[in-house]
């Protein structure tokens, strides 16, 4: 599947930047800037391998008391995106470009939900921030539709790379002791990524455009790393334990305004 993955990003960047693509007009090449919001779906943070004792699993295989398996369940919230790209018009029909983005304010929050804790009273956070570097390709549907106004509708998509970080992750327990918590490692991981979209770019002049772009993006996976977790109890010393990673996927539904410079 890697294998895979690899080729057709290999193929996209050759279809992009082959000096055989390039049209005889000039003002194909362009750079965009972008900025919007990425809001990112419920995740669950979960074990990398539930059966594992050396070190132990953090949460294990059994159910929490809602009948779920035993994790942190919330999301990362919403983060300003920021993107920068280079690109060149192959065709009227198609587009290409390698961009970069990050989203610096991925926030989790959510519950866990171990057992012989009163449910709902298990408040779990951490911090992250997102890295990505796309070969995007866009299908340009105005040979379809026509150029009304300088209207240019779209479809897209992208293969590439998520950086992704956590900070440590903290799990409260307040219905246990005031202060009682679990906090873990942190982490990072380099994950393949991908993403679906439409939109329409705008003219405003001869150089000069607007776009604005929805799209699914799924940028793999956050984890916190192996090691050490401090376990803090009212009225008992400190603990540190050695625990094995664990893991929550990283999608979002993103919302992005850019200008286009054509040159």
């Amino acid at each position: 599947m890697k294998k895979g993955f690899t080729c057709a990003l290999a193929l996209m960047l050759f279809a992009v930047f082959s000096p055989h693509a390039v049209m005889a007009e000039g003002g194909n090449s362009y750079i965009r800037l972008g900025a919007g919001l990425s809001d990112t779906n419920s995740t669950v943070y979960s074990d990398r391998d539930c059966n594992s004792t050396n070190p132990a699993a953090l949460f294990g295989c059994a159910d929490g008391p809602d009948g779920n398996p035993i994790g942190a369940y919330g999301s990362y919230g919403s983060s300003v995106v920021i993107e920068g790209a280079w690109g060149h018009y192959v065709s009227d029909w198609l587009r290409g470009e390698v961009a970069f983005g990050y989203r610096p304010d991925l926030d989790f929050s959510g519950q866990s939900n171990f057992a012989n804790v009163t449910l709902g009273t298990e408040p779990v956070e951490a911090r992250g921030r997102n890295f990505t570097l796309m070969a995007n390709a866009y299908l340009m549907l105005t040979p379809l539709f026509g150029n009304v106004a300088g209207f240019q509708p779209f479809i897209s998509g992208g293969v590439g790379l998520a950086f992704n970080r956590t900070s440590e992750m903290s799990y409260f327990f307040p219905s246990l002791g005031v202060g009682d918590a679990t906090i873990t490692q942190p982490g990072s991981t380099t994950d393949f990524a991908w993403s679906l979209g439409a939109g329409a770019v705008i003219d405003l002049g001869d150089t000069i455009s607007v776009e604005l772009a929805y799209r699914y993006f799924d940028m793999g996976n956050m984890r916190t790393r192996p090691g050490d977790i401090l376990i803090i109890r009212e009225g008992r010393d400190d603990l540190l334990i050695p625990v094995d990673a664990t893991h929550a996927s990283l999608k979002a539904h993103e919302f992005l305004f850019s200008l286009i410079y054509r040159y």
